[in-house]
């Protein structure tokens, strides 16, 4: 869904300078991504179905072959009509689904931020800042997460975060030295970088609307767990645009790589708006909790009870959004929100080496996810499901709409881990 309309030339101008220097960055010609539609095929390995024999059947292109070791594929309609229609490709998957030998069907949902599109709340966009990296462990929200006590008791050593967003700056002073490898797989290389490509891939027109954003989710995830290592994926591109079969891929390869926290401060979405839940990304998450990763999602900004996934999934972490001791306005709550941490008027770092505050349940994601690092650190080879036990039962009550849990309290989650 679209931006409220006074949003995109406000967004646009807060983007603009907050990754660019005056006058480095003509604004480039927006690129609109192609509307057609894939969809996700699971076969069976002893079903007797195969892909190719589907694609001949009913006249498909395969599209995508990544996930093709656990009989995953991405097809599409060769028929130009069917392909950009929404509601034409659901009714294919589901006649795919019935097939003998097929596992599932499904319309490949979109991946968006949760800090836009349909979770969007505000015009208001990251606001440039000026000082340096000291200023992340003196902003506000360090003092309620109490990180000075938390580090003497753990500081991340040891421990992976993996980051699925737009890609990160890995120069910028907070990262440098402190990313792994990780991947591209927008441009599919393997340099993940958060970067302007001249998109407006939503048709909002806004360009390059999420330029630094993961940037910024990087560096709050550092903040809470100084000394772990950030592994960046990039499945959004600079509009802030992806699918949920790229994000599943990624969470499987973060997984693979010895992830202990993977974060997902982003929300999926179907085109025809009738639901949000993609199965090929339920199961990635699942077996990456299977393989001892914790996965933590955002739970999304439009101040409502509804569910969103991933972040209401069974095997998900979800976070919501703290205004000093209550629930931010902003903020989705409800029993399938699990923690709620500091994200308003968050500080944390953003491309070209510069900083800036910004809000929304995408900055409180990686608090927690920087707190379960910590508590992954502390006691390396503890599953992964006892960790979330331990923030989950020494969070503290939130005021204002209901949530599971309550406000984390990371001293509290490692001193219950040292039991």
């Amino acid at each position: 869904m679209k931006r409220p309309p006074l949003a995109p030339a406000l967004a646009a101008a807060l983007l603009m300078s907050v990754v660019a220097a005056p006058g480095a960055l003509a604004a480039p010609t927006a690129q609109h991504a192609s509307p057609e539609i894939d969809i996700v095929v699971k076969v069976s390995p002893t079903g007797g179905a195969s892909v190719e024999t589907l694609a001949e059947d009913l006249d498909l292109e395969v599209t995508g072959t990544v996930l093709a070791s656990r009989g995953i594929y991405l097809v599409r309609p060769r028929t130009g009509a069917v392909a950009g229609d929404p509601e034409r490709v659901a009714k294919l998957a589901r006649s795919i689904a019935k097939t003998p030998g097929v596992d599932y069907a499904e319309p490949d949902l979109t991946a968006t931020l949760a800090d836009s599109g349909f979770h969007h709340w505000s015009s208001q966009g990251p606001v440039p800042v000026g000082g340096d990296a000291a200023q992340l462990a003196t902003q506000p929200a360090v003092e309620p997460l109490r990180l000075p006590a938390a580090h003497a008791l753990s500081s991340g050593t040891g421990a992976t975060i993996a980051v699925l967003d737009t890609g990160v700056d890995a120069d910028h002073p907070v990262l440098a030295g402190r990313v792994g490898a990780g991947a591209d797989l927008v441009d599919e290389d393997g340099t993940p970088e958060d970067a302007s490509a001249g998109v407006d891939s939503n048709g909002d027109g806004v360009v390059d609307e999420a330029v630094g954003h993961g940037t910024f989710v990087a560096g709050l995830a550092l903040t809470v767990a100084p000394d772990a290592r950030v592994l960046p994926y990039r499945v959004l591109d600079s509009d802030g645009q992806g699918s949920a079969y790229v994000v599943a891929e990624a969470v499987h390869d973060a997984a693979a790589a010895g992830a202990d926290v993977i974060n997902l401060s982003l929300g999926t979405v179907d085109e025809r708006k009738k639901k949000d839940r993609s199965r090929v990304l339920t199961d990635a998450i699942a077996a990456a909790e299977r393989s001892g990763a914790v996965v933590v999602a955002a739970a999304g900004n439009d101040a409502s009870a509804r569910e969103h996934h991933p972040a209401a999934e069974k095997h998900v972490l979800s976070v919501t959004a703290l205004d000093g001791a209550g629930i931010a306005g902003f903020a989705d709550h409800g029993s399938w929100v699990d923690v709620a941490a500091p994200g308003t008027g968050v500080v944390g770092p953003v491309p070209g080496g510069g900083y800036a505050r910004w809000s929304g349940t995408s900055m409180a994601a990686p608090m927690v996810a920087g707190q379960a690092a910590l508590l992954a650190a502390q006691d390396q080879g503890r599953p992964s499901g006892s960790l979330v036990k331990s923030i989950e039962r020494t969070a503290v009550k939130a005021q204002g709409p209901k949530i599971k849990r309550g406000s984390v309290d990371v001293v509290a989650s490692l001193e219950d881990s040292r039991r």
